[in-house]
């Protein structure tokens, strides 16, 4: 069994003051400790996560989802935790479901425990739905297995993964890095269930913009890989 004190959640926040009143509460009672990295808020985000009792870190300008994840991972891997969980603080995932990952991650068997919205494709709006598919069934042609929904922010990671895992992405493309990169090393990934609330939460992605980045991020992926592949040969 996992000990609660030995499991950290990490929320990036850029502006989602609406949404963390509910949420760090809601995560602390499960006994976790709370770690918010804001990413250059311009409201009360920073501000309202120490007053609710998360601890802190401020970037000094809004840098990215993946800069601000690696940020926290920095913090808590010298802060001894074993396993970080991350979520999106916009108010569409819920801390109830960190136990379903739990109860996953205690088998031993996997690095990473990728939350899965696609269990109940019918509650996501259907633009979001139709992106989704296509870039899991894109990041699972290039893992060489079957990853569901390799966009979603709810995910469990393992310290012994997270240190040696070489992050280098800023962005949101970072969800697909986190996955290939624990393939790469040899982690195995399990899937679960997760339920999502759609509402007014305001998504900061930019749909034309951050599509492009995904493939270009896939396709330096392929390019590193068959270098790879061509090292090998050389040393055999």
């Amino acid at each position: 069994m996992i000990p609660r004190d030995k499991i950290a959640v990490l929320l990036p926040v850029y502006n989602e003051s609406a949404h963390l009143e509910e949420l760090i509460p809601s995560i602390l009672r499960g006994g976790f400790h709370v770690l918010v990295v804001d990413d250059g808020s311009s409201d009360r985000s920073a501000e309202l996560a120490e007053r609710l009792g998360a601890k802190l870190v401020r970037n000094s300008g809004n840098r990215g989802k993946g800069y601000a994840l690696r940020m926290g991972f920095h913090h808590l891997l010298q802060a001894g935790f074993d396993w970080i969980v991350i979520m999106d603080s916009d108010g569409q995932h819920i801390s109830a479901d960190i136990a379903r990952f739990i109860e996953k991650a205690e088998s031993g068997l996997y690095g990473i425990i990728n939350g899965s919205r696609l269990e109940a494709p019918k509650r996501m709006p259907p633009l979001r739905l139709w992106t989704n598919l296509t870039m899991s069934r894109i990041v699972s042609f290039v893992a060489r297995q079957e990853i569901k929904d390799a966009q979603c922010g709810f995910k469990m990671l393992s310290a012994a993964f997270l240190r040696e895992a070489r992050l280098v992405s800023d962005k949101f493309e970072i969800e697909d890095e986190l996955l290939l990169e624990a393939v790469g090393l040899g982690y195995r990934i399990a899937s679960v269930p997760v339920t999502s609330a759609y509402g007014i939460e305001r998504s900061h992605i930019r749909p034309i913009h951050d599509t492009v980045r995904f493939l270009r991020f896939i396709l330096r992926r392929l390019m590193r890989s068959r270098a790879a592949g061509r090292g090998s040969q050389r040393e055999g």
